[in-house]
């Protein structure tokens, strides 16, 4: 049993709602909503939290380090390297994780879930793609998306504010051009300047865009769910809102059988905690 000492009041609430449950920091909303329903049997002994993005998720592991034995995070991978991932992974005394895709949402995209979710949606009314055209065109997709995560790893290495400059899921794929020019105007410089930096990240994405598997370690899945939602859901039938489409989706990967590299955070590593 944890004896909760005079802490504040808004952090003795939080232990007290959290009990002896491990508690572990995610990015954001759907990391928090995704992890709860993949290890919804063990929430008497895990429980997940939003921290408001990454760098918060580092900054309230070590504030609640003094509050309670068992917290850790998990953050997207976003452009770190396999070995940053492999690294904290190796470490006993981690306590911050990295997902080895490049976010969330790159485990809801599986082909099977896909298909197995428009199979349901669309009923009778439309012809379902099978597995393999829905791998493809989800590996187009990433090809398509190479330039504008090119330019995002830019802006990331120039410490641009993500909210403010860098290309959002929403956003509309364009020819390279445009996207050469919109990425200068934010970054403030000229694009002759920024396209040798966004070339030279193309150069390193492309040998990562023969897969899907690879892929989904470089392309963010935020912009791969937009696209392909904006394709096989409200661009053949309109009614599923994004968000309760990646729910179900996120329920779909559960019943098919977690990921390796989830698994061996949440259950081999932060359970074990004691």
């Amino acid at each position: 049993m944890r004896i909760i000492q005079p802490y504040p009041p808004e952090i003795t609430e939080f232990l007290f709602r959290l009990g002896d449950r491990s508690l572990v920091w995610v990015e954001g909303t759907d990391d928090e909503e995704t992890f709860r329903e993949w290890f919804a049997e063990r929430r008497d002994e895990i429980e997940f939290y939003a921290a408001g993005g990454w760098r918060n998720v580092e900054h309230k592991l070590q504030e609640y380090l003094n509050y309670v034995q068992c917290v850790f995070g998990i953050v997207d991978r976003d452009f770190r390297s396999d070995a940053d991932v492999t690294a904290m992974l190796e470490d006993p005394a981690a306590r911050l994780f990295v997902l080895r895709r490049y976010a969330i949402e790159n485990y809801l995209l599986e082909p099977v879930a896909l298909c197995e979710e428009l199979r349901v949606y669309y009923g009778s009314a439309h012809p379902v793609p099978n597995v393999a055209e829905v791998e493809a065109h989800l590996l187009q997709l990433c090809r398509q998306l190479r330039t504008m995560m090119a330019a995002n790893w830019v802006f990331f290495e120039l410490g641009l504010p993500e909210g403010e400059r860098y290309f959002q899921p929403t956003h509309q794929l364009q020819e390279r051009d445009a996207l050469i020019e919109q990425a200068a105007r934010r970054a403030d410089c000229k694009a002759s300047n920024i396209e040798a930096h966004i070339a030279a990240k193309e150069a390193s994405l492309t040998p990562l865009l023969d897969n899907l598997s690879d892929a989904h370690t470089c392309i963010n899945g935020k912009h791969l769910l937009h696209q392909f939602y904006f394709v096989y859901v409200i661009g053949v039938r309109r009614g599923l809102h994004k968000d309760h489409f990646r729910r179900l989706l996120a329920r779909a990967v559960k019943q098919q059988g977690l990921p390796s590299d989830i698994i061996l955070i949440v259950e081999q590593r932060i359970l074990q905690c004691t």
